[in-house]
């Protein structure tokens, strides 16, 4: 890709709408902060949010939670962003977050081939990459608009592109279900996509059956990633467990002797992590992790599906030149912070920022060299090599093993 609790009322209310018949209104309201919504009856016979959700959830951070890109504005247009565990109990009281069925249902009611076209917005759509027009007609006031995505690594992004909204259920540990349109087709496709992402919530109002039917939601959710607190600076890292390895889904950067920012600019840190001579690489790691041995990348790679393509898996959804993208299938979110050179008359030159990723291993080649792992912007391959230990390279930390 480019580019709650319920009250007695409540409970009431929406079984008496949507369960026995009665019209259902075109707006509603929240009763937690006063929004008003409108919604619309759709041919799958459902009443549906014709705007995605702007509540403000209690927990929100870069991690977890919900956003609005540049200001509260943006949100009223857009609605904000959520991640899968905040979308699950987000929806008001007498509203739900639909399943892939009743998503199936409503693409088949409108029709397949141009559910998107049929449901987008008349405006708010960039162009195509033939220059037509990416907007829809909106035939039946769905108004859907391209709200983007929110990765904490990697900020706001595709807004204006793709639009995308969460399902209830999971494809996997990591993984949930989505449903998404972008401006160079007319489809509303179906994606599985990683938890921790930000997709905007469209919310279906229940029905009787489902009403009655419906689970007090969990009032603690499990994390779909996890959160390392480096205890020498305070400073936070995503992580993902991929098959029996606990990796840092973000390049560390906790400064020491030997390790750099790019253009010693702290906002590359920021994003890209440091770059690190083996020596200090070494010795980098926060307490319970370490530098990964070679076989420690290669059983990463075997379950990205080998060196051939697990660059295309491992690679994040932005940040990479030329929108050679990767599809972040494990969460491990790979970015290219390039690589700096030590010595001869390049001395401190730092190449292949937004090209390139390289990441150091423990492993020695042999008295001034070690193994490194390396993915470029147009290609899918994970490729191992060997170079100087005096030059800068990323690192990323794997869990000791109890």
């Amino acid at each position: 890709m480019r580019k709650l609790l319920l009250t007695t009322a409540a409970v009431t209310a929406a079984i008496g709408l949507a369960g026995c018949g009665n019209s259902v209104p075109d707006t509603f309201t929240d009763e937690r902060d006063g929004q008003t919504y409108k919604t619309v009856k759709m041919p799958d016979g459902k009443t549906w949010m014709a705007q995605n959700l702007n509540y403000q959830t209690d927990y929100n951070s870069m991690y977890r939670g919900s956003w609005c890109e540049d200001s509260n504005s943006y949100c009223k247009m857009y609605g904000r962003l959520y991640d899968w565990n905040t979308a699950q109990t987000v929806c008001p009281a007498g509203y739900h977050l639909p399943s892939r069925k009743e998503w199936r249902n409503l693409v088949k009611a409108v029709g397949a081939k141009k559910a998107g076209k049929k449901l987008k917005t008349k405006s708010g759509w960039i162009n195509r990459d033939d220059g037509s027009n990416g907007n829809g007609t909106d035939e039946y006031g769905f108004s859907a608009l391209p709200g983007g995505q929110h990765l904490a690594v990697c900020g706001f992004f595709n807004a204006n592109y793709f639009g995308g909204w969460w399902t209830i259920e999971e494809y996997s540990d990591q993984h949930a279900y989505g449903r998404g349109m972008i401006s160079d087709n007319d489809y509303l496709d179906e994606y599985d996509d990683y938890k921790g992402i930000g997709y905007s919530v469209r919310c279906i109002a229940d029905n009787k059956r489902y009403f009655l039917a419906k689970q007090n939601p969990a009032q603690v959710l499990t994390e779909p990633i996890g959160i390392l607190t480096d205890t020498r600076n305070g400073q936070t890292y995503l992580t993902v467990k991929i098959g029996r390895q606990t990796w840092m889904a973000e390049n560390l950067n906790y400064q020491t002797d030997s390790s750099w920012c790019y253009n010693d600019d702290t906002s590359y840190c920021k994003k890209y992590g440091r770059l690190y001579a083996w020596n200090a690489a070494r010795k980098a790691c926060p307490a319970g992790y370490h530098l990964p041995s070679r076989g420690e990348w290669d059983s990463l790679v075997a379950i990205a599906g080998g060196k051939d393509v697990a660059g295309e898996k491992l690679k994040l959804k932005c940040g990479w030149n030329r929108n050679y993208y990767g599809n972040n299938d494990y969460g491990f979110s790979a970015l290219p912070g390039g690589n700096r050179l030590s010595g001869y008359s390049r001395d401190g030159d730092v190449l292949y920022v937004d090209n390139g990723g390289y990441w150091w291993t423990v492993a020695e080649s042999d008295n001034d060299g070690a193994f490194y792992r390396s993915m470029y912007e147009d290609t899918k391959y994970v490729k191992e090599a060997t170079t100087y230990m005096c030059n800068g390279f990323s690192v990323r930390c794997v869990a000791d093993r109890p």
